[in-house]
């Protein structure tokens, strides 16, 4: 059920304070939109709650204040993910115009091939996400009963979910690599970024995406090619599903060194322990 909205003015943008699941969306105020892999549900102080009308004016004042100051503190929060999203992308850019070998063996790590095509299709997905972050009509919607780090409806461009994107309990606690991370790996779902998918979240990529030893609970049961392991088996197995991967983009951006033994964090990632693409598991 949707709940009450508030606007704010947050830099060159607006950050919207919302309780529920987005009012205007193409499957009208429900339904999964592409999503950031879920992270642990964290209780989170909803910008949005108000106080009740027939509260004592005192007691309406505070919360009042309060919820302004929660506001605030978002908008701050975010303003700085954004800017760091914005400069990773720039950074990124240049490193694929200077094309090092460093650039080129994380590239293919994530992308499984790094030919004029793809580094041609990665660059004006960066450019496209650029200029997305820097848009004064991109909106930030927290959403207290979200335990993902975020979510977007990229769909229909028409309804303006094309410039939403929503933040759960999980993005508040990341760290800011992550943060800023998320914000790109959101932006490039978007039609007019990258239309990127999370691919294996429809049963129609299953296939490629599945292996022996895939834990069934991981990501919360999820398919798709979520965190770094399963993107860098993306990378060796489809390169062409792995260019649109969203992860696998936003990896990249980071600089993450791609393996199908030690996720993205480089720790050990025991999920299909044994059944490696590769005889060393590194594949950038």
């Amino acid at each position: 059920m949707a709940m009450g909205n508030r606007h704010d003015d947050l830099w060159s943008g607006q950050i919207l304070g919302h309780g529920g699941v987005d009012p205007d969306s193409p499957a009208g105020g429900s339904g999964p939109g592409k999503s950031r892999r879920p992270g642990p549900l964290r209780e989170v102080v909803g910008a949005s709650a108000l106080p009740h009308p027939d509260a004592p004016a005192k007691r309406h004042s505070y919360i009042a204040k309060k919820s302004a100051h929660v506001v605030s503190a978002r908008m701050l929060f975010i303003a700085k993910a954004r800017a760091r999203a914005i400069s990773r992308l720039a950074a990124r850019l240049k490193d694929l115009e200077a094309w090092d070998d460093a650039t080129a063996q994380c590239f293919k790590g994530w992308f499984g091939s790094a030919d004029k095509s793809a580094r041609d299709t990665i660059r004006a997905r960066i450019e496209a996400a650029i200029k997305k972050l820097k848009a004064a009509d991109l909106i930030f919607i927290p959403n207290k009963k979200s335990d993902d780090y975020a979510y977007v409806f990229p769909r229909d461009k028409a309804s303006g979910t094309e410039r939403k994107v929503f933040h759960g309990a999980a993005f508040w606690h990341a760290s800011e690599l992550t943060q800023a991370g998320t914000l790109i790996h959101e932006v490039s779902h978007f039609i007019t970024v990258g239309g990127t998918d999370d691919v294996g979240s429809e049963s129609k990529d299953w296939k490629a995406v599945d292996f022996a030893g895939m834990n069934p609970l991981k990501y919360g049961g999820s398919h798709a090619a979520y965190g770094g392991t399963r993107a860098a088996r993306l990378a060796l197995s489809h390169p062409n599903l792995a260019l649109m991967n969203a992860d696998s983009f936003e990896f990249f951006i980071e600089r993450r060194k791609a393996s199908v033994i030690f996720d993205e964090d480089g720790k050990l990632d025991t999920e299909g322990l044994g059944d490696f693409p590769t005889p060393s598991g590194n594949v950038g």
